[in-house]
Order: structure tokens, then sequence, then C-alpha cells
């Protein structure tokens, strides 16, 4: 079937593929208990599943919940977060694909029209465009915490994201991303919330976390400065990059930033990126940008910066950090036209 139209749409679809692939990428010694203060990679994959079966399946489209995810979800609740449940890597891997099978379903009917329509949800109202956009940054955050446990036990890079073939594969229909106003397109602002959860994981970092080498484990810093660097040079009208060296990848042997040399470069790509990106329209997503379009880029963007936020809150954890909740409320998304 042809991926709908809606970047968020496209970008939802991608990444539950993302998260398989991350799923599928930590060897055998990570799939049993935690290691260390870490979730262990079996319950991190049956709450993603259960949340994104929550979140798609019966908020989005009202149907009833996935079996397993409920049962597992109230036997959760009743031995309570401080005591995770011991969870199968397997089984929460094959619950997750029947929960992402219905899932593609509800999404690939949606279009842009769909996205106002009003929900109530635990938390209280909501609409179908702020679900389809929290499912792809919860993924994303917990694909990074996944990617971090694989790190520990041997996995090479697993460089989120990937390729993004729905997003980057099909031509960008202004008319589809949403209703015309002043604000910016879905997909900016869900960009806009990416970058403040991003800052809240920098912020609450505790300075071993940022600084400390883990093996296998990129320091916080140096990944705080990748993050900085990719926005300011995507977004910033006068890019401001870390001047201590090139961020020049993840495997690039360059010295690490200081913490306080990669939080102040993050802030300037946020100073820098804010007016560019408050700008934007749905026409302007369909505009080139390098061997791409700015719609692409945002969602590469928000990828990028949900991913990380989950690695570097899974190696603060590590540090005896506390764990933010990745996604936090997405405001940008979530404001109603005036």
């Amino acid at each position: 079937m042809t991926p709908p139209h809606p970047l968020a749409a496209r970008f939802l679809l991608d990444a539950q593929d993302e998260f398989l692939r991350a799923i599928d990428h930590i060897p055998a010694p990570g799939r049993g208990g935690p290691l260390g203060r870490l979730n262990a990679a079996g319950w991190v994959i049956a709450h993603a599943a259960w949340s994104h079966d929550y979140f798609v399946n019966v908020l989005a489209a009202g149907r009833e919940p996935d079996a397993w995810a409920a049962q597992w979800a109230a036997a959760q609740r009743e031995a309570t977060l401080a005591r995770p449940l011991p969870t199968p890597y397997a089984e929460a891997r094959d619950a997750y694909l029947a929960i992402t099978a219905r899932a593609s379903e509800v999404v690939e009917s949606l279009d842009a029209s769909t996205f106002g329509r009003e929900i109530q949800t635990r938390y209280g109202p909501s609409t179908v465009g702020y679900v389809i956009c929290r499912a792809p940054a919860h993924l994303f955050a917990h694909a990074g915490e996944l990617a971090v446990i694989g790190a520990l036990v041997t996995a090479p890079d697993l460089d989120l994201p990937g390729a993004l073939p729905r997003v980057a594969g099909t031509d960008i229909v202004p008319s589809e991303e949403g209703e015309a106003s002043a604000r910016p397109p879905l997909i900016v602002r869900l960009l806009l919330d990416a970058q403040h959860e991003f800052a809240r994981v920098v912020e609450a970092m505790p300075q071993p976390a940022a600084v400390g080498s883990i093996a296998r484990v990129h320091p916080g810093a140096k990944t705080i400065a990748e993050v900085a660097n990719h926005e300011s040079e995507s977004w910033s009208t006068e890019p401001r990059i870390w001047s201590g060296a090139a961020i020049l990848g993840r495997a690039s042997l360059d010295p690490v930033p200081t913490y306080d040399e990669a939080r102040a470069a993050y802030r300037a790509a946020l100073e820098g990126s804010a007016p560019v990106l408050a700008a934007l329209s749905a026409d302007d997503l369909a505009r080139p940008m390098s061997d791409s379009t700015i719609g692409v880029e945002v969602v590469r963007s928000a990828a990028l910066l949900f991913a990380r936020a989950g690695e570097l809150n899974a190696l603060a954890s590590l540090f005896g950090g506390e764990d933010l909740g990745l996604p936090g409320s997405l405001a940008h998304v979530a404001e109603q036209p005036a």
C-alpha cells in the first residue's frame, strides 16, 4: 500500500521499523536480565509494545487493546514500577510485531483531516494528531535506550536514525500537512518539542554521565556536541559549531568537549534555529534542502533528537540519574489553533 501522505504518519511507520531494528540489534548477552541500573531489554520492548498499542490502536482507532499487552500492563501496574516484570525477550518481540501489524493498518488509513479529531485519554482530552506524533517519539527514545544496552554487550553502533524510507521516498504534498494557520506545520512543531526534550535531558544529566567514560558507550558530552552541530548546521542561519574539533560522526576520534562546551553549543543551536523553524510553512516542507527536502530533514532531526535523548537518559541512569520518562509533554504538538 502506498504510504500515507502526512509526514507524521510516515514517520510513525518508519519509527516502528527502526524500533524493530533496535530489538534485533541486541546480541544474546543483552537479552536477559537488566544490566546495572538499566531496564531489562525484554521489559523495554514490552513497555514500548503496550504503549504503542494504547496510542495507536486504542486511542487513534478506537480498537480493543491487544490481549497480551493489556495483561502485561495490568500485571505491571499491580507489581508497581519498583518491581519491573521479568519479560522474556522473544515473547515481547512477538507481541510488538503483532501490535505494529495492527497499528500499520490504522496509520495507513489516516490523512491530515483526521489529525484534528478529538479523543479522550487517561490524561485528559487530546487529538489523533497528538498521539500519532507521540508514538514515534516514544519509539525512538526507547530505541536509543536499546542502543545503549546493545553497546554494553559488544553490539556495533546502531546509528539511529536509519534511512527512514517512507519519509524520504515519497513526495511531500503541502496540502496533506494539516490545517492552514500561522503556526508551523505539525511535523515542525514535533521537531521543536524534540529539541526541548533533548535539552531537558542535557540539563538533568549528572556530571559523571556527561564527562565519564563507559566502555563502548559514547561520552555524554560528545553526543550533546554531535547533536548541537547537526541542529546548528541544519537550521541556523549562522551555524555556530563546537570549536574544539568537528564532530565527524559516532566513531570520530576527535577530542571530547567538556560538558559546559557541549551544553553551550546546544543552547546556541536552539537559539539559532528557533526563528528559522518558527517561520516554516507547509509549502516550505517540499522545498529542496541539500539532496533532500526541508520536510524530510525536519523528520530526520526529530528522530535524531529523540533517539539521542533516549541514549543520554540511559547513560545518566548508569551514573545514578533518574529516568525522565521520555517523551514528556509535547507542548508544541498539543497547542491548539487560536
